[in-house]
């Protein structure tokens, strides 16, 4: 990770510098109907304009993450809930067993018969 830094950042850093030099001359910002006006470096606008854009790359970036987040948290109470009703319908399953002296009971459905088998057995 530490050479990935170094490999894209000073490149970047080489090419901010080399641009800052290049442009050292003045331009006039001003928005148009409005009576202000603002008189900077270019390079100086342009990397501001960068860093503005990357400000909302990032906040929009963070605000989906938020999102993720959100809905993971969701998921996993929903994963955590289910399992505690798999884990309480097996516990009914076993005293049920328990109370009857048979594994497998015939539940009617639609004429046929449904077995309920635990985990782990064949039927």
């Amino acid at each position: 990770m530490r050479i990935a830094t170094w490999l894209v950042g000073v490149p970047v850093v080489v090419v901010t510098v080399a641009f800052a030099v290049a442009n050292r001359h003045d331009v006039t910002l001003s928005l148009d109907p409005l009576p202000w006006a603002a008189v900077a470096p270019l390079y100086l606008v342009v990397i501001a304009a960068f860093l503005a854009g990357l400000l909302v790359a990032a906040g929009i970036g963070m605000w989906r993450l938020s999102r993720a987040r959100a809905i993971q948290r969701r998921l996993r109470r929903d994963v955590e809930r289910l399992e505690r009703d798999l884990a309480s319908a097996r516990d009914k399953l076993g005293n049920h067993e328990r109370g009857h002296g048979h594994a497998h009971e015939p539940i009617a459905a639609g004429g046929g018969a449904l077995v309920v088998v635990p985990p782990g057995k064949a039927a």
